[in-house]
């Protein structure tokens, strides 16, 4: 009768109330893994970030296979880690910083190892053109040759430059500049007078501005007075 009628209905609240109480707890649960997914994911940033100064400073990024291996080391810790959360607020919330992590240092593992192939082709490319000034000095009609080779690295579509024209542009620029210079040195070397012919009419007009031609032709005129002063003397 009315006490089974009483017993039901406490059974009900009492039922009513441990659902809304597990219904608080799994609100709490989940408030405290979105808290949580967002401590563990600036901890991810900050060491990720770490990492890859450290790789940048340490030369690592030398290595064709750093990019991979960088991301496959932050995408297993980031599974790992993600596979800790048990609410749908929580996991939401870890995939999607996760994933917007991984993107950005994706990104930034690329253009670091790309910065670093840069520098070290423009060293290697440096002591290439090294090389090729010595040679057009020592030997100025290979002034061509070495031009045209120069040009063939720096332009080379699969090669690092074609990446950043910038860079690309200055280099070709100094180098047209450097071999030149090392040709009517050369020139100098072997007969001053004809370098001079050439550095007053317009041979290395595309190569040489009016500063490298004017000192250029300094050296020409000291190499003219040298041999007019060895001539002298052998009268």
């Amino acid at each position: 009768g009315v006490g089974a009628q009483i017993a039901g209905n406490a059974l009900q609240q009492a039922a009513a109330d441990a659902g809304a109480i597990q219904r608080m707890v799994e609100d709490q649960k989940a408030r405290k893994e979105v808290t949580d997914a967002a401590v563990e994911l600036a901890r991810f940033n900050s060491s990720a970030a770490h990492e890859l100064k450290n790789a940048e400073k340490n030369g690592e990024l030398n290595d064709d296979a750093f990019t991979e291996m960088y991301m496959a080391r932050i995408n297993t810790n980031l599974d790992l880690v993600g596979s800790r959360f048990e609410t749908t607020a929580g996991r939401q919330a870890w995939e999607r910083g996760s994933a917007e992590m991984s993107g950005h240092y994706l990104i930034a593992a690329g253009e670091a190892q790309s910065r670093a192939a840069g520098i070290r082709a423009v060293s290697q490319y440096k002591d290439f053109v090294d090389a090729a000034r010595n040679t057009v000095m020592n030997d100025p009609f290979q002034f061509e040759r070495m031009e045209q080779g120069a040009a063939n690295v720096i332009n080379d579509p699969k090669g690092v430059f074609a990446h950043i024209p910038s860079v690309r542009h200055e280099l070709a620029r100094k180098t047209k500049t450097e071999l030149a210079k090392a040709a009517v040195q050369g020139v100098i070397r072997l007969d001053p007078r004809i370098a001079m012919q050439q550095l007053t009419g317009d041979k290395w007009d595309p190569y040489l501005d009016a500063d490298n031609k004017h000192a250029l032709m300094t050296e020409a005129r000291v190499g003219i007075a040298g041999l007019d002063a060895e001539a002298r003397r052998q009268e």
